[in-house]
């Protein structure tokens, strides 16, 4: 990356793991100050858990100042029906409320069909691929007005999966 021009002499991150961070990123503010510390395993798990209620979002703020806002990716910020992107200053969802497989990922919503997760029936339905489509929508359809785009793909997570076309790409790695 530096010898085609880029440096990245910086860097901060306010929490080593997932969902404190994306707190974080989403509110402006330390996660420790309002008791987001910790993954929460899945959407199994305590009906309270997420960003609380009283925390403004970034999409909060700008959505009264007329922006589009659009939340694509990996949410991870709260599974009841309070806590989910479009409950959070967000217009629009398209993505996962936790860690999920790649391909046919589980506990999807697609806000423009309904608010709660859908089954996905497309078996070659891969994450990474289908987040920038529709991000690409997104900012198309948003262009002559202000937006935001919140896009956390969940790229870095595990389980670490991709189409057979990006696996062909690697032939010697075989595990």
């Amino acid at each position: 990356l530096a010898k085609n021009g880029v440096r990245m002499t910086q860097a901060y991150v306010s929490c080593p793991y997932c969902s404190p961070t994306r707190a974080g990123l989403n509110t402006g503010r330390y996660q420790t100050r309002f008791g987001h510390e910790f993954n929460e395993p899945g959407p199994a798990g305590r009906e309270d858990f997420g960003l609380p209620l009283g925390e403004k979002t970034i999409a909060d703020r700008l959505k009264p100042l007329g922006y589009a806002t659009g939340a694509i990716g990996k949410w991870h910020l709260g599974f009841s029906a309070s806590r989910r992107p479009m409950q959070r200053g967000y217009d629009e969802f398209y993505g996962t409320l936790a860690n999920t497989p790649f391909i046919k990922p589980t506990n999807f919503v697609d806000s423009r069909k309904s608010p709660d997760p859908q089954p996905m029936a497309d078996p070659n339905f891969y994450t990474t691929d289908a987040y920038a489509r529709r991000a690409e929508e997104f900012i198309a359809a948003h262009q002559r007005q202000p937006f935001f785009l919140y896009l956390p793909f969940n790229a870095c997570h595990v389980p670490a999966q991709a189409p057979q076309k990006y696996l062909d790409r690697f032939p010697q790695i075989t595990d």
